[in-house]
């Protein structure tokens, strides 16, 4: 597997984990959307990576690992405000 397809793969595990991390650890509905839909994102830039590797697509990659650089830690998660009880719960505590 050549350096793309690598990088491809990786997007995938970001996307699923952060994806599973949204469904197992967030409350707030905004933050299901916000990283839902960036993990979708990239899944689909890890696809493309892998089923057809192009200057176009590892441009996009780029642009999708600025936006998931700068969209997380200013995530509502992040805020302590969000804590209930003065600890993290999952939806299903």
């Amino acid at each position: 597997m050549n350096r793309l397809g690598i990088a491809g793969v990786l997007w995938l595990v970001a996307a699923g984990l952060a994806i599973a991390m949204t469904l197992i650890f967030r409350t707030d509905p905004v933050q299901w959307v916000v990283t839902t839909a960036v993990g979708v994102v990239a899944a689909v830039v890890g696809l493309l990576l892998i089923a057809r590797p192009s200057a176009r697509v590892v441009s996009a990659s780029n642009v999708v690992a600025v936006v998931w650089i700068v969209s997380m830690p200013c995530s509502p998660c992040s805020s302590p405000t969000k804590l209930r009880h003065g600890r993290r719960t999952s939806r299903w505590s």
